[in-house]
């Protein structure tokens, strides 16, 4: 890494001294390289994060360009990971990328112990569900977020304890709608999820455990709901009660 590349916010509060090192020293797996994705993957390289997962299954399409700020139409038909990647090597070739062209599964979820924190960047509840149950039962840290239309959401789940996105969506329906997107909100919240990563590597999370985080566009406000664990969740409360089992033993 260039260490004068970073030299501006090497002088901001939880980066002075070993903050920066320690991003130089962090890995993250992005899971998902649309309109939250291309967001997320800026900010975590501006950043100066060293190592870098970028997992997607999608092509480009013409339809994403309003929101998938990477990509041109001269891209289109082409892998979402190589395009991204590729722009990773350009704008900082001293971070290590990684490439999975491949959807999430529990088959592959062991994918996530190579990484310290996960970020999930995905339009669909059933894949964020999954990264959700693979993270909490491995105690990896994980950032979820979602955009909707004129909005958009951020969560945090903690290493280690709860509440887990099970307990904020207990009874989840997949909707077989496509949400509308909106280019600049997924600029916010993916730039958001970012920010909140640095914060998670940088050891500097407190008051965040089970704020659900709502973004208005419209209103431009931002609102925030604490999500109590669920002592019932099949995800972070059972895993909580084996992990106390294990250490009575």
């Amino acid at each position: 890494m260039d260490i004068q590349r970073y030299n501006r916010q090497e002088k901001l509060k939880y980066l002075q001294g070993s903050g920066q090192k320690k991003l130089f020293a962090a890995s993250i797996l992005l899971v998902g390289a649309g309109g939250l994705g291309c967001s997320v993957l800026q900010g975590l390289a501006g950043a100066g994060i060293g190592r870098i997962g970028i997992m997607d299954h999608d092509r480009i399409t013409l339809n994403n360009l309003n929101r998938q700020f990477l990509y041109t139409p001269a891209d289109i038909g082409r892998w979402k990971t190589e395009v991204a990647a590729a722009w990773l090597a350009r704008f900082s070739p001293g971070i290590q990328s990684e490439v999975y062209t491949y959807r999430l599964t529990r088959a592959n979820a062991d994918l996530a112990e190579e990484f310290d924190l996960v970020i999930a960047a995905v339009d669909n509840l059933e894949t964020r569900l999954l990264l959700n149950e693979a993270c909490v039962r491995r105690n990896i840290p994980l950032i979820d977020g979602g955009i909707n239309g004129w909005g958009g959401c951020l969560f945090y789940v903690k290493q280690a304890g709860g509440p887990c996105l099970a307990c904020l969506y207990p009874q989840a329906m997949e909707n077989d709608r496509e949400p509308a997107a909106f280019g600049t909100m997924a600029g916010m919240i993916g730039m958001a999820q970012a920010q909140m990563a640095v914060l998670a590597l940088t050891g500097h999370t407190e008051g965040f455990e089970g704020k659900y985080i709502w973004f208005d566009g419209v209103n431009m406000e931002f609102h925030h709901t604490i999500i109590q664990p669920q002592s019932g969740c099949v995800v972070c409360g059972g895993h909580a009660q084996k992990q106390a089992g294990n250490e009575s033993n």
